[in-house]
Parts: C-alpha cells; structure tokens; sequence
C-alpha cells in the first residue's frame, strides 16, 4: 500500500455540515498553492445523443473557472463506440476553441475506462491541481463544476462529491423506484464497508485529487459500475483522504436509457464485501501509522533524496503496478528520487516493461543484467543510485510508509541501515508456516554463528549510500546472500543497523523450491563464515 502526504486548504462550507479541523486526517491540512489548471474526465460508450449538451455545458464552465485564473482540458476516454461519439466530441471542442484530448480502447467497463484516463494523465507528467469526472449522458449538469471546484479547494478535500442526497441536493425526474433503489444502495455501502458520512458514493460526478486517483489498482480490486464509484471512495477515506459532499441537481438523461440492470444491483452488493476487505487493510495500516507518528510533521521525503531499486526476474505481470504506485507516491510527497529497476536474466518480457516505465516516468532508470542473480541485480542498482537514501523492495513487496519511517529512524538514531523485519517488533509475518520456520532458522544461525544484532536481513530496506556502497563493493556474494553479507559487513564496520517490524503475506509460489534454497542458503553460510574469518573486524562502540 502506498500513503501519499498532500493537501490543501480550509473555509465556510456550502450546503454540509463539516468535521471540525482536529478531526480532519493529519495528511490533509497543509496550506498548499491553488491549482491553476485541471482536467475533466470522461469516459463514454455510444453516446452521440448527449456529448454535444454535455460539452456545451463543460465550455460555459471553462469560462468560469477561467475567470479564477483557473484553466481546464478535457480528457474523454471512449471505448470506440460505434456511434461516432469520439468524432462528434472532437468536432464540438473544436468549434467551441476547448482542448479536448480522445483516449480510445476497448470496452472493458466504465471503471476501467476511467482508470485508463487517470494514468494517461499521469503519464503525461504535468503538474494539475484536480480532476474532474462526470457522466457523459447528460445527468450531471457540467455547468455546477465551478461549484465543486470552489468547495473542493476551500474544504481541502481528497474527493468532493456532487452529491444528489446530501442536504440541498436533489434528483428531479428520477422515479421513486430508482431514487429508493440508489439510498439503500449507499445506505449498504456505509453499513458494509464501514464508510462513515458519505451518502452519495455511487455518483461519478466528483473532484478528485491526483494522488487520490492514483490510489485505485483495478489489479488489486476488479470491480465496475456503481462499485468501482463506491471502492474508490472506500479506498480514499481508509487511507486518510477527506471525502466532502456539495449538493447538486441530478437531471433525467437527456439521450440514451439506463445501463442499470437487476445483474449490475447484485453484483454491486456482492462487490462490497470484496470492498470492504481491502478498506479495511487499508484502514488498519493508516491508522498504524497515525498512531506511530509517521504522518506527523513534514514528511522525510521533502528533505531527502531517494534511490528506489527493484530487481526484476520474471516480473511482467507485476513490475508496471508497483513502479507505478511508488512513482506516484513520491511525486505527491514532492521527493527528490529516482527508481532504478533491474531486469536480470529474465525470458519473459520485464525488460521491455521496464524500458517502457523509462520511457514514460522521467524518474525511472531501467538496467539490464544478463545473469539472474538478485544480490548481483541488487548491487548493481546500488552502484548506479545517487541519491542520499536508497530503499530496496521487490515488486510484490514495496510499501512507502516503511520507507518513510525508516528514513526518519535512520536520521534520528544515525543507523547505516534499517531492515523491514519478518521478526521485529510490531511485525506480522501471514506466510505458511514452513516458511516462516525457515526464516525463523535462518536468523538463528546468523545471530548464533555470526553475531547478527538485527532479527532478519531480507527484503526491504533503507540504507545511507554514502557509507553502505563503498561496502557493497566488497562483497563477495549473490543469489540470496547479498544482503545477508552487506547487513554483516556494515555491522563489522563498527556502523549502527536498525529494523521496523513489517507486514509479509504470500502473493504468489516461492520461485525456488525451498529444500532447493535451503541447501543452497547452508553451504553460502558456511563459505561466508570462513570468509568472515579470514578478515579483520572493527570493534564495535
């Protein structure tokens, strides 16, 4: 999970009673500069009958905003409808002089087409304030987007919804039927996901932080429709984003019918349950690292530099997802950092995803090593970072919050490194039990047989270039002792190491059988000890 610190600002609300300021979440309450730009996203789907009224209605309120200093282009992502929806919306623009971009694709669901265009425009490395999102058949009346915008830089929100149920809103035309349909709906999103003071989660018409976007990974939580709006509110409030509502008037449609089924209902509900289980890991790690402090204060990420270092064997299916969180999650912190992926030895495409991550994240370095060795990929890395702190993580273990907090004991207690420990303190380790006890083994030996002060010396950690490289440089092993050698090393050299409990599940089969790893990790020990033995040693202070 990756926890982004960002935010904006506080005024008179319009039309809800809000939280008090001591309640709001500690990431959100920074005083940042307004926005002068955003982008209105659009997902659409045969909709030629309406996309003339809607983007009439989006241009008269570009002219608004333009007269806060605010500018606006559209971004309208459409899944090749056969109607010429696309064609139309581009001929409109043009005539009306707005910037309007066309995503195509294939039809994969509304949600979907919705996360395509936020990554577009992240993709796109400019540097907006908002986003805005609306249907395109006419329901939601483009013109009330100054209104949300306004209110959604006053109140300083992660999302503002235009909200049909929340006091001043309302939804003319909608049939009784349909209007209690939607109120239970939302009533069982809040009852099911534990989503407090939110009555209008199924709506898509909203403003959105950036940051906020970037939190939704369809990889993670395949869900569409009414339970994509409903999870990706879920997800902002579980990870401390303030979810504001503004009332508004909900039009019949003007073109088209509903694509509401008794299928859609049933699958929203079922969905929820699937919701409620990823807010609530969400929620859980928040809440742990509002009670640690970690949100406190200004964040380590805007005083430091980082180096992020991923090898990558055999990682297609995973490397673009958390490449991309952890680019998103240190832009939104405002970090000075660079992410360094290191393919190595793979057959199956990870180069060519990591060229193309390099390709489009300016911040990202792609390498290549012919042999598939992690402690060879993890040194090179190493050798090529150049930023003051370096965080290694694999791609189905990453998490920016233990980054965060390990920077910030690093710098306090004046550590070399600080290992994410399976074993710590506040550690919870959801591997099988085999596994475990190999881990469990293995530290034995290392604190027995080598005095190892830490519980573990894999996965992630944060480590200080300037002293730790020059000891990389000497160390002898690879595969999976690397940075078992490296952590050894740095304690030898009289330099201080420290650990952070952490959280560990299995996301997929271990890549090495583990008799096969657990002989091939006896006979490195042992090579290493006389190794050891062979060199003198720093006293420790």
């Amino acid at each position: 999970m990756v926890l982004t610190d960002n935010s904006l600002t506080d005024i008179p609300n319009s039309g809800k009673q809000l939280s008090s300021e001591s309640e709001r979440p500690l990431r959100e309450r920074r005083r940042l500069p307004r926005p002068v730009s955003g982008t209105v996203v659009m997902a659409s789907y045969n909709e030629a009958g309406s996309i003339g009224l809607v983007l009439e209605e989006v241009s008269q309120a570009i002219t608004e905003l333009e007269r806060q200093g605010i500018a606006i282009d559209i971004l309208l992502v459409d899944d090749n409808s056969p109607d010429g929806t696309a064609a139309i919306a581009q001929k409109i623009a043009e005539e009306r002089g707005m910037t309007l971009e066309v995503l195509t694709g294939a039809k994969e669901g509304l949600g979907a087409a919705l996360v395509r265009g936020f990554r577009h425009i992240e993709a796109r490395k400019t540097n907006i304030g908002f986003l805005v999102t609306l249907d395109a058949d006419g329901q939601h009346d483009a013109r009330q987007i100054p209104g949300l915008v306004e209110a959604f830089l006053a109140r300083g929100s992660g999302v503002m919804i235009g909200s049909r149920w929340t006091r001043g809103g309302r939804s003319p035309g909608t049939s009784r039927g349909r209007a209690v349909l939607s109120q239970v709906g939302n009533t069982g999103f809040r009852i099911i996901t534990g989503t407090r003071r939110v009555k209008d989660a199924t709506t898509s018409f909203r403003v959105i932080r950036p940051e906020v976007a970037s939190l939704f990974d369809p990889a993670r939580l395949q869900v569409d429709g009414y339970a994509f709006f409903s999870a990706f509110i879920a997800l902002a409030q579980a990870n401390g984003y303030t979810i504001d509502e503004c009332p508004i008037v909900f039009r019949p449609r003007s073109a088209g019918q509903s694509k509401l089924t008794l299928r859609d209902c049933r699958e929203f509900f079922v969905n929820l349950f699937l919701v409620r289980k990823v807010a609530a890991v969400a929620r859980a790690e928040h809440e742990s690292f509002v009670r640690s402090g970690a949100l406190v204060g200004p964040s380590p990420f805007a005083s430091i530099s980082l180096s992020v270092i991923f090898p990558a064997y055999q990682e297609e299916d995973y490397i673009t997802s958390a490449v991309t969180d952890v680019v998103n999650g240190l832009r939104a912190a405002h970090a000075d950092f660079e992410v360094i992926v290191v393919e190595n030895g793979s057959k199956d495409r990870t180069r060519e995803v990591a060229d193309q991550l390099a390709a489009t994240y300016p911040e990202v370095i792609s390498m290549s090593h012919h042999e598939p060795d992690y402690g060879k990929a993890l040194r090179a890395g190493l050798m090529r970072a150049s930023k003051e702190f370096v965080v290694n993580f694999d791609v189905d273990l990453y998490d920016l919050s233990f980054a965060e907090r390990a920077i910030a004991k690093a710098e306090d207690q004046r550590l070399a490194i600080v290992v994410g420990s399976k074993r710590g303190v506040g550690a919870n380790d959801e591997r099988p039990f085999v596994r475990k006890l190999v881990t469990f083994t293995f530290s034995t030996l290392l604190k027995v047989g080598f005095g190892l002060r830490v519980s573990d010396t894999h996965g992630m950690k944060v480590l200080r270039r300037e002293v730790v490289v020059p000891i990389a440089n000497k160390c002898l092993f690879g595969t999976d002792l690397f940075d078992t050698e490296l952590v050894l090393r740095v304690e030898r050299q009289g330099l201080k190491t420290g650990e952070i409990g952490v959280t560990v599940e299995e996301k997929r089969d271990a890549r090495t059988p583990i008799v096969s790893r657990i002989t091939r990790s006896l006979k490195g020990l042992a090579k290493l000890r006389v190794a050891l033995w062979r060199e003198p040693q720093r006293r420790i202070r």
